[in-house]
């Protein structure tokens, strides 16, 4: 009886341990796939997490994906730029996972479980056994192709590396190759070349890279999944200092085709990376869109359920004003056969009381049942309003589905389908135009930005919106301001700054300086007014 009571206590605090563990990182139990599904959102490194705090710093958590159809995930990038860490965060968590321990990610994270997990991290060579560091691996290596399943989980850093660069890169591609065959599950991490293309060339396997900023030469420790990574060796070169010669030296021999490919790659990573964070901005634009519609929905289903009783309450009016009326038709029709007056006049005198009344009910009628109102065209000349209903204008030319409205003394080009006819003089808005005019010039300043992003816009696009840029920064008095126009072929930089040659409010435009954006960033400075 002792010995078990001891051993309940035992569970008892080996739980209560195991709850204030997951209360102290945040922790919690993912759901849990039997699919092979493994989807991490925000997952952390506990114990780097508070190192981290420690020195009152953020730590950059780690997402990825994988699955039966995606299950290898090769990793690149350049040195001190999370890799190795983000394969340590996956093996930590995944052991705790596995032994029981709730997990620092977000709840609505899939995780799975695995038969086995193989580690291949760091250095294992042994003096003992006459092992150095490439053959070490090689044995860890030896080791999964005979144990490993479809269920096993592969963790291997900095894979191929040890030995000469060429055939160590071959036999990891050939290593890589078989574990695709065995289907295991893996995360990978490598600077080698032919283990990035072939991820690009089979099914199965994903590249991922570790983002750097390249303005301040410094790492974001950030993993993006879907492009190969750059070691930007020549530019941490730099940053530490090495002569510049032989910095210029390296970069000849290694050839301008290989540089270029890189910083293309590295721009595609980058442009993918900023349309991924619009289009989850569209999403979340989409989903208030979507809220405010449905409350104008309730609104306006609100107003018609206030219709109807209106109208029941008047049509009920108007029966009982016949009613009254039918009342007063009968009394006085009494009162004249009581006072015998002559049958012809009475006559005359019910039937114009029926015709009151028939009149009666067909006003009651048509309010029981109004007529829609008949959409008149929109043509040249023709007075309408739109937008809130308050502003009336003149429609002074028809262009397709648009159509150019003169608002006093502006004219504007709308969408026609948004115009209504309307009787109401155009004068109603010269007085109220001043007024409508500073509210929207009050708004726009509270949300001007001394800075443009005009990435991903066409030329025309682009131009239009550099041209109301900077009357609204003349007009507010900001000073100076930038256009952040990316480097990508340079057309629409140079269409940028063709356009700023030409205007005269223009004092003088320069690149940003290299560490805040360099070539990609166009800053303008205006002439005093």
């Amino acid at each position: 009886m002792l010995q078990r009571n001891c051993q309940g206590i035992g569970i008892l605090d080996f739980n209560r341990a195991k709850a204030r563990l997951a209360n102290g990182m945040e922790a919690v139990i993912p759901q849990l796939s039997t699919e092979g599904d493994m989807e991490w959102q925000v997952a952390r490194h506990p114990l780097l997490e508070r190192h981290l705090k420690s020195l009152n710093r953020e730590l950059v958590p780690l997402t990825l994906k994988l699955n039966k159809e995606q299950r290898l995930l090769i990793i690149s990038g350049p040195n001190a730029g999370g890799k190795s860490i983000a394969l340590k965060t996956v093996g930590l968590l995944q052991y705790m996972l596995q032994c029981g321990l709730a997990v620092p990610m977000m709840d609505h994270s899939t995780c799975t479980l695995f038969d086995q997990i193989f580690l291949d991290i760091g250095d294992a060579q042994s003096l003992e056994n006459d092992l150095s560091t490439y053959s070490s691996h090689l044995q860890g290596m030896k080791r999964v192709l005979r144990e490993a399943t479809s269920e096993s989980l592969i963790l291997i850093d900095e894979f191929g590396s040890g030995t000469e660069p060429t055939i160590g890169g071959a036999i990891a591609e050939a290593l890589l190759d078989r574990f695709r065959q065995m289907g295991c599950y893996g995360v990978i991490t490598t600077h080698y070349g032919n283990l990035k293309d072939y991820s690009e060339l089979h099914e199965g396997v994903v590249n991922g890279a570790m983002l750097f900023d390249r303005g301040r030469i410094e790492p974001l420790y950030q993993l993006f999944i879907g492009q190969p990574g750059s070691s930007f060796a020549l530019e941490v070169a730099r940053k530490i200092g090495l002569p510049g010669e032989i910095i210029d030296y390296a970069s000849e021999l290694v050839g301008s085709d290989y540089l270029h490919q890189d910083k293309y790659l590295q721009d595609i990573i980058r442009d993918k990376a900023y349309w991924k964070r619009k289009r989850e901005e569209v999403k979340r634009q989409e989903r208030k869109l979507q809220e405010k519609q449905s409350k104008l929905d309730e609104r306006l289903d609100n107003f018609s359920e206030k219709r109807k009783i209106l109208l029941a309450k008047a049509e009920q009016e108007a029966l009982e004003i016949v009613n009254s009326a039918n009342a007063t038709v009968e009394r006085t029709i009494r009162e004249i056969k009581e006072a015998k007056a002559e049958k012809e006049p009475t006559q005359k005198a019910r039937a114009k009381l029926e015709r009151k009344k028939s009149h009666l009910n067909r006003q009651a009628e048509k309010k029981r049942a109004p007529a829609p109102a008949k959409r008149e065209p929109i043509k040249e000349g023709s007075r309408v309003t739109f937008g809130n209903g308050n502003e009336v204008g003149e429609v002074v030319a028809i262009e397709g589905k648009k159509a150019r409205v003169r608002l006093g003394n502006l004219t504007m080009t709308v969408d026609a389908s948004k115009l209504q006819p309307t009787e109401r003089a155009t004068s109603d808005l010269v007085a109220r135009r001043p007024q409508v005019i500073e509210q929207q010039s009050s708004q726009r300043r509270l949300n001007f930005k001394p800075q443009l992003d005009c990435r991903g816009m066409r030329v025309d696009e682009a131009l239009s919106a550099v041209v109301q840029f900077i009357d609204d920064a003349n007009h507010f008095g900001y000073n100076p301001i930038r256009i952040l126009h990316g480097t990508g072929t340079g057309a629409l930089k140079q269409a940028i700054r063709e356009y700023l040659r030409q205007d005269s409010r223009i004092a003088h435009y320069e690149d940003e300086l290299v560490d805040l954006g360099g070539a990609g960033i166009t800053v303008i400075t205006l002439r005093d007014n």
